[in-house]
């Protein structure tokens, strides 16, 4: 079977499934039993077949303008999924659409069978290779359906430019024009000062990714001041209490010199440990 028959089926599948959970999640349930078959298997094809981006749609009438949620195929230009909306029934004189990537507004038009869909023109801006890179494992915030969301990465960008980032739970792809910038485990922490008043959601996300920070700088031959920067109290303290052999001397006097005392007290344990021993 070619990539053009992959597409079409994994879009036809892709398609089936969401129409079940609106339907579902609308008080209609219909047969549904196979959903976790249909998603574990769209879950094993390869990276460039997972090109569906979550987008906004937003139509141009004479009478204003709606937007809604919807979906765009990177392989094929459609747009689908396009949310009802009960915002502008009214209307009746449609002008112009487009939908909205991050920052990036794309123009879409009708096609007869398909819906809209995105010129070819555009889609080929949009897989131009960028020279943006996350590596697995990097915090980021991201526009979700217009809204920013924090996120892990799963894998680095395609050959679209589509990253695959876990947002509580989820994995979705991304293009590189929806993700906004890196988030670190001590910018995530200071976003929610007082205590007590982080998210749930948002508390096993700083979980995630400090577990993740201490085991990219466990990997490393040795940590300098640089590597401090991003990381929350908790992640200093770690990394002073099971790393401090691998850090070089500013690093260790930046551990030593703390702001928090749990670091400092981490820091020194650890430098007496290893003074004894050596």
């Amino acid at each position: 079977m070619n990539s053009n028959n992959v597409s079409e089926l994994t879009h036809c599948l892709r398609h089936a499934a969401e129409r079940v959970r609106i339907a579902n999640a609308e008080g209609n349930p219909i047969l549904s039993a196979w959903l976790p078959e249909a998603d574990a298997l769209l879950g094993k094809l390869p990276n460039a077949m997972q090109a569906v981006l979550a987008v906004q749609f937003k139509s141009m009438w004479e009478e204003g303008d709606v937007t809604s949620k919807a979906k765009l195929d990177l392989e094929s230009g459609r747009v689908f999924d396009i949310e009802p909306s009960q915002e502008g029934e009214e209307y009746v004189t449609p002008l112009t659409a487009n939908i909205a990537l991050g920052d990036t507004t794309i123009p879409v038009s009708k096609c007869d069978g398909f819906g809209y869909v995105v010129a070819a023109e555009q889609l080929a801006r949009l897989k131009d290779p960028m020279s943006v890179k996350y590596e697995p494992g990097t915090g980021v915030e991201v526009d979700h359906y217009g809204k920013l969301e924090l996120g892990i990465v799963k894998a680095d960008f395609n050959t679209m430019n589509v990253a695959l980032v876990d947002v509580e739970g989820t994995v979705y792809g991304f293009h590189a024009s929806q993700i906004r910038r890196t988030v670190t485990s001590r910018l995530l922490a200071e976003r929610y000062p007082a205590k007590g008043s982080m998210p749930r959601a948002v508390v096993h996300q700083l979980y995630q990714l400090r577990e993740l920070e201490v085991e990219r700088l466990g990997q490393c031959e040795a940590i300098v001041m640089a590597d401090l920067q991003g990381l929350d109290r908790l992640a200093r303290a770690v990394v002073a209490s099971m790393l401090f052999e691998k850090c070089d001397n500013d690093t260790r006097h930046a551990l030593l010199h703390d702001e928090h005392p749990h670091v400092r007290s981490c820091a020194v344990i650890s430098q007496s440990d290893h003074q004894a021993a050596s």
